[in-house]
């Protein structure tokens, strides 16, 4: 059976148009891609603008410093809360961080209570603190750097309250002099 020209030539114009109609909807089906493709580009830019500017805020914050944010500001509530107007942190000192607070009046006349607190860093707990309670241990033999940094002294945790924190804090002894600016020594 042969074909006859006209039907070859049909089969082959039915098959070049479905080939069109093919390219023509690959060519819609490329084209929403590229859309696509473009969309998410720019959604991709924002995102990295985006990420950029939090990388750079997070980068900016402070680093909270526990003397500066926690020590300091304790200080400060204590001399409020016992009605004195001076108060200074000292330090850190030693390998063990001793900080030392005074709080301080001297009108109408000197008086003065103080604290030493060193900070204890743990992951799961955060950041506490213990106070040197006065009493000595030798766990630190005689002339040990642990003994010069103040290793021997005996630490408690440091109360909660501003009053149970008040009532740990020592009075210190009176100064020997008297004067601001002289210094001069009292006679006994």
């Amino acid at each position: 059976m042969v074909k006859k020209l006209k039907e070859i030539l049909g089969a082959y114009e039915n098959a070049r148009a479905r080939l069109c109609e093919e390219r023509y909807e690959g060519a819609q089906r490329l084209a929403q891609i590229d859309a696509k493709v473009v969309e998410l580009k720019r959604q991709i830019d924002v995102l990295i603008a985006e990420r950029e500017a939090v990388e750079e805020w997070n980068g900016s914050r402070p680093v909270p410093n526990w003397l500066d944010d926690a020590v300091r500001p304790l200080a400060k509530e204590l001399a409020a809360k016992a009605g004195f107007p001076h108060a200074k942190v000292v330090g850190p000192c030693g390998f063990a961080f001793r900080v030392f607070i005074t709080l301080w009046t001297s009108e109408p006349e000197f008086a003065a209570k103080t604290l030493v607190v060193r900070p204890l860093f743990f992951e799961e707990n955060g950041l506490s603190f213990v106070y040197e309670t006065g009493e000595t241990t030798s766990e630190c033999p005689p002339g040990s750097l642990g003994e010069a940094h103040g290793m021997n002294l005996v630490t408690a945790p440091l109360p909660d309250s501003l009053e149970e924190i008040l009532a740990v804090m020592k009075t210190p002894r009176r100064p020997r002099f008297s004067g601001i600016a002289g210094g001069e020594t009292k006679k006994r």
